[in-house]
């Protein structure tokens, strides 16, 4: 490469002065003289140093300060042999500063994110010392990302103080049993238990002498110091010994009977001094199987109203005993299963296995001596107040005798307290009760469901006037909101107050002739005004009414129906189905409801006279039902949505509850 010559060298023109002018916007050719060619550089040669253009010298005054400078001096020599600039203005100024305070802003930021990274990293790999001992477990969880391991919850943390905890060995070290895999640490705690929990026990004739004192030896060898309270029937009493923690309740039998379940569990309760009860009369024996450690720490980590394991009968069958409760519409089922789970427990609505309850609540909503399902009555109150009734725990299992299931007399007492006409036990079965078996008055309320017995008045009322129409040959047809709970519910509506049915005018005569007969069936036929002549050269109007028992049925006179018109044409007249029967209706119901009450007509709205309206003509509120005068009471409407019609059916399940 060869040399360049000598007029080819040419110091660069300052750096600092383009740097300043490309940002003021000052972007002037250098002069002539400034400009440094490119240098000829040869085949493999490299430029002399006096070739190359000089790096510029800034001094050891910093940027901020040099802009510092700049913007305190409107003129200024940039350099020397370089022209004056141009003032710098304020709106320039005001855009330095905001992007010096978002160049911030960003630091700040940035910041954050990487603050927020740390403790998320913190809280998934790093090793946390949980209260029952699990170190291994946390850190675990947080290599392999189990989020759902999160770390315990602050009630967790403050739950489990006075149970010992427990910790998860492998899934190899029970094999091929599997009798072990979780151990409960060694701990001083543990000398506490007969501070937390009393055994409550029942004698109630000979052959539960035997029972009980099994019963009692696995307590002592399991959880030595947990007290028991024994109900002893009379002439039973002093066959308990040797155990220790025994206290024995003499109880006096009625009418050679002993009292009732509930009234002897009471008395036991009430001289229970500690914090959690084992309801334990149904018990066969109590052996390493039946965990109360176990249940404690679930009773202490999830606060539940009762705890529980799963059952095995004396011909072995083992069940879980969990069931949901749907308590709607009049109705009450049980369905077996579970929505959720925590800890290895399973959350239930009512359990069918011993309950370790806490006693708190069972002093604040006690056992109903009088009631026949005095545990079933319990958990039922206990949910209806917000609480969360029961954890079924299936790796505890309690031996449990021999149980006669419910009978219908039994579940007939708590249908005549819930006003059910259908209950569906957990043992299975269908029960349905009749409105004469619940002495169920027909109450017409606002923002209640009718119940089934008004619905069937109702319902016959409107049976007995459609059929004498068929019958005579009257022309009649579904109107107003009778037809709307037919074309939405097939059947009327849920809070209906009223039926109304039209009829050609000039059938009145005919209808009138049926009043004797519908005296006699306790029907009262009560006209209001005759037909008149003409309308469309029609006998037009005519209005009457048909009461029974609570109810009322109103009849309005039209000079033409659809039924009539579609006859003339040769077509049959168009049906509805009301409460499984076909019944004559406008041509196109679904338009005439449309048409009739404008718009959302498929969602729902009580009846005008509930709701304050003038008359039926004005538009209805579909928004929400009327506050109940019983909040959390099975017929309140108001906890429905107002929209949809399965949900009023009692034999559909919710998707989760």
């Amino acid at each position: 490469m060869s040399e360049p010559a000598a007029d080819d060298r040419c110091p660069s023109p300052p750096l600092r002065t383009d740097v300043r002018a490309r940002r003021y916007g000052q972007m002037s050719e250098p002069a002539a003289t400034d400009r440094c060619p490119s240098p000829r550089l040869g085949p493999m040669s490299e430029p002399a140093a006096q070739d190359r253009c000089p790096s510029p010298r800034l001094g050891p005054m910093s940027l901020a300060q040099r802009l510092k400078e700049d913007f305190s001096t409107p003129r200024k020599q940039i350099h020397k042999g370089t022209a004056e600039r141009t003032p710098v203005t304020a709106e320039k100024l005001r855009a330095a500063r905001s992007g010096r305070r978002l160049r911030a802003l960003g630091a700040a930021r940035a910041l954050l994110l990487l603050l927020a990274a740390g403790v998320c990293c913190h809280l998934l790999l790093m090793p946390a010392c949980r209260p029952d001992n699990e170190p291994r477990r946390w850190s675990r969880a947080g290599r392999r990302l189990h989020l759902s391991l999160a770390r315990p919850t602050a009630a967790d943390r403050g739950a489990v103080r006075r149970v010992c905890p427990e910790h998860y060995v492998n899934s190899t070290v029970g094999y091929p049993f599997f009798y072990d895999g979780w151990r409960s640490a060694a701990c001083p705690l543990r000398r506490d238990y007969g501070r937390l929990l009393t055994v409550l026990l029942v004698v109630a004739e000979p052959a539960d002498v035997a029972r009980v004192r099994r019963v009692l030896a696995g307590l002592n060898e399991q959880l030595p110091g947990v007290p028991a309270r024994v109900a002893v029937v009379d002439g039973l009493g002093g066959r308990l010994a040797p155990f220790r923690d025994v206290t024995e309740v003499p109880v006096a039998a009625s009418a050679g009977r002993p009292p009732p379940l509930a009234a002897l569990l009471n008395r036991l309760l009430a001289g229970a001094a500690t914090d959690y009860v084992l309801l334990g009369a149904e018990l066969e024996r109590l052996d390493s199987d039946a965990d109360l450690e176990r249940l404690l720490r679930e009773a202490e980590r999830q606060r539940a109203a009762a705890v529980a394991g799963a059952a095995r009968g004396p011909d072995g069958r083992w069940s879980l005993g969990c069931f949901q409760v749907r308590l709607a519409n009049y109705s009450l089922r049980y369905r077996a299963g579970y929505w959720r789970s925590r800890h290895e427990c399973v959350r239930c609505d009512h359990a069918a296995g011993p309950l370790l309850a806490r006693a708190e609540l069972l002093r604040r909503w006690p056992l109903a001596d009088s009631s026949r399902l005095p545990l079933e009555r319990w958990l039922l109150d206990v949910r209806g107040a917000g609480q969360q009734p029961v954890l079924v725990c299936p790796d505890v299992m309690f031996h449990v005798r021999r149980q006669r299931p419910a009978a219908a007399t039994d579940w007939l007492q708590e249908a005549r307290r819930l006003h059910l006409t259908l209950v569906e036990p957990p043992a299975g079965g269908r029960l349905q009760f009749s409105c004469q078996q619940l002495r169920l008055p027909c109450e017409v309320r606002p923002g209640r469901l009718l119940s089934p017995c008004c619905r069937r008045q109702l319902l016959r009322l409107i049976h007995a006037v459609l059929d004498d129409c068929e019958r005579t040959g009257a022309l009649c047809e579904l109107q107003e909101g009778t037809l709307l709970g037919a074309v939405k519910f097939g059947s009327v509506l849920p809070w209906e107050r009223d039926a109304d049915i039209a009829f050609s005018s000039g059938d009145m005569a005919l209808l009138a002739l049926q009043a004797g007969q519908w005296g006699l069936r306790g029907l009262r036929w009560v006209p209001e005004s005759e037909p008149y002549c003409c309308h469309d050269n029609r006998t037009a109007g005519g209005v009457a009414k048909v009461y029974q028992d609570d109810w009322m049925l109103e009849l309005w006179g039209q000079h033409w129906l659809d039924t009539e018109k579609l006859r003339r044409h040769g077509l049959p007249p168009t049906r509805v189905q009301l409460d499984g029967r076909w019944y004559p209706a406008p041509r196109n119901p679904g338009r005439y409801v449309r048409n009739r009450y404008g718009r959302e007509v498929y969602r729902h709205a009580e009846h005008w006279m509930d709701t304050g309206r003038a008359s039926s003509w004005e538009p209805y509120d579909t928004a929400r039902f009327l506050a109940c005068d019983s909040p959390g009471d099975h017929s309140c409407l108001d906890q429905y949505s107002t929209d949809g019609v399965l949900q009023f059916e009692p034999d559909v399940w919710p998707a989760d509850e």
